[in-house]
């Protein structure tokens, strides 16, 4: 692997930054469908402080990956067809831009947001994956309670979206498929050193689900896959007392529980596909809670 990056910064009368930079990466391997591909990146960012209280970003990146020529691997035990394109070494096109920006609510507040947007394209690919598109959203804020106690929260967003081909008869694409999975995360928390006297004490919030989407299309007939959820929780509590400035001792508590459905495992047992023996495994539900309890001790000044 060899990268090469150039960058260069220019900065305006007006509280503006600009910065542009072209980076160059080539992979060379053997044994695999190619024995080198090369990615330049062509990327600019503009930085502007909006006032005394905010700022903004904004990162606009065009890049392109091609290589040599794309030879199938021989592996009697794993035939492959001719026309697929591995999507980690198919040629590849991908734009896309950032925007962040943060306000400051003075001493006592933070917050802060970003949205993401890119999209890939294997144009040269005609088995494989072929088309990707990534968004993302987010938003964290931070609160001073007091002098020492503060709040903080965040929510996030991740929609992914992939359009692939195949052939179910080793020959030119008869079926694609579509799948759409989107990813949420909730998170809040207090952390309050000096609850009582040296007592310190922090509480953690997250809350997650991901769901995915799976659509086929088979010779002209449309079909779709359930859906697959899950949903997880965890709750953690801790709390830590120093004894002195060498031993302290640490409470720690955890819950988790974690919910799911998953169409290829549940309802499916040993003997309910004819030509399969499964291991009947089902999607993973559980509760789960966890006590740790710990003791530090430092030898001596480092």
């Amino acid at each position: 692997r060899r990268e090469i990056k150039l960058r260069g910064e220019y900065r305006t009368t007006i509280g503006m930054k600009l910065y542009a930079g072209l980076d160059n990466e080539r992979f060379e391997r053997n044994r695999q469908g190619r024995s080198n591909t090369t990615t330049n990146r062509l990327w600019f960012r503009l930085r502007s402080r909006l006032g005394d209280n905010a700022d903004i970003d904004l990162d606009l990146f065009a890049e392109d990956r091609d290589g040599s020529s794309y030879d199938t691997v021989d592996n009697p035990a794993a035939p492959e067809n001719t026309l697929m394109r591995k999507y980690n070494m198919a040629d590849r096109e991908r734009t896309g831009f950032r925007l962040h920006g943060s306000i400051f609510g003075g001493e006592r507040s933070d917050f802060g947001w970003e949205y993401e947007y890119a999209k890939d394209s294997y144009n040269e690919s005609a088995l494989g994956l072929t088309d990707s598109t990534y968004q993302h959203v987010g938003a964290d804020l931070t609160y001073l309670l007091s002098q020492t106690a503060s709040f903080y929260a965040s929510v996030y967003n991740e929609q992914i979206r992939t359009d692939q081909r195949n052939s179910q008869s080793f020959s030119v694409p008869d079926w694609s498929a579509t799948t759409d999975d989107q990813f949420t995360t909730v998170t809040m928390g207090v952390t309050y050193p000096g609850l009582l006297g040296p007592l310190d004490a922090n509480i953690d919030y997250t809350w997650s689900q991901s769901v995915g989407e799976i659509h086929n299309d088979t010779s002209g007939l449309p079909t779709s896959f359930p859906d697959q959820r899950s949903t997880r929780q965890n709750i953690r509590l801790g709390l830590s007392y120093p004894y002195s400035d060498s031993l302290s001792f640490g409470f720690d508590y955890f819950f988790e529980s974690l919910d799911s459905d998953d169409w290829s495992l549940d309802g499916v047992n040993p003997d309910t596909i004819p030509n399969l023996l499964s291991l009947g495994a089902n999607a993973w539900n559980y509760d789960a809670s966890v006590f740790y309890f710990s003791v530090r001790y430092q030898f001596g000044p480092f």
